[in-house]
């Protein structure tokens, strides 16, 4: 293995430290009064200088994959429910100088919409989403488990871009392999996890 590479790896593995944004990302979930739904809403994802440079400067897809699931709280232990996925991809394309967000749920495309600047991309996602058909329809006293994982460029995504019409085959061999390990590890990552506050049903007579 060269020297500098193994340097890079052994830098990236132990952490070096990066500095702190002024706000972090912050997940928030509440319950619509009427309703029962889940109401999410992302905070401060364009607000942290490592998300930002990795899709306006670096053009890097950013992945947010999301799991939402019901929860019957109960005396004890809490009894697990049904569980909901979806995916949301951001990313630009410069080309273009547009912004496009893409969403996904099971495969099947439900979303896809291109903004001219990332204010406008923020604006769109950084409102408050309501998620249709998850409230429970039982009594009793229930609550709402949110977990978000945001990744920047999977080795699937970087193989991807190294493949485009016209360009060579991504090189093969430890070394190439060490390099896009150490772009993937040296990408931006989080994981987020939020519960809401616990609600009652109750059945009309």
């Amino acid at each position: 293995m060269p020297r500098r590479l193994f340097i890079l790896l052994f830098a990236v593995l132990c952490g070096v430290p990066t500095m702190a944004s002024a706000q972090s990302l912050r997940l928030e979930v509440k319950t619509h009064p009427d309703r029962r739904t889940p109401l999410i809403r992302l905070y401060n994802l364009f607000d942290e200088d490592r998300w930002r440079d990795a899709l306006v400067d670096k053009s890097y897809p950013i992945r947010l994959h999301w799991r939402l699931q019901l929860w019957r709280s109960r005396a004890g232990f809490d009894t697990p429910g049904p569980v909901n996925e979806w995916d949301v991809v951001i990313r630009r394309e410069p080309l273009l100088e547009q912004y496009r967000f893409t969403e996904t749920v099971g495969g099947r495309r439900v979303m896809d919409t291109a903004f001219s600047s990332v204010e406008e991309l923020r604006f769109h996602y950084e409102r408050q989403q309501e998620v249709a058909g998850v409230a429970p329809t039982r009594d009793g006293e229930w609550y709402y488990a949110i977990r978000l994982e945001v990744t920047t460029l999977t080795f699937e995504d970087f193989d991807r871009l190294e493949r485009l019409p016209g360009g060579a085959a991504p090189a093969s061999g430890i070394g190439a392999q060490i390099a896009r390990l150490l772009v993937t590890l040296s990408l931006p990552s989080a994981k987020l996890t939020q519960e809401s506050p616990v609600f009652r049903v109750r059945r009309r007579n």
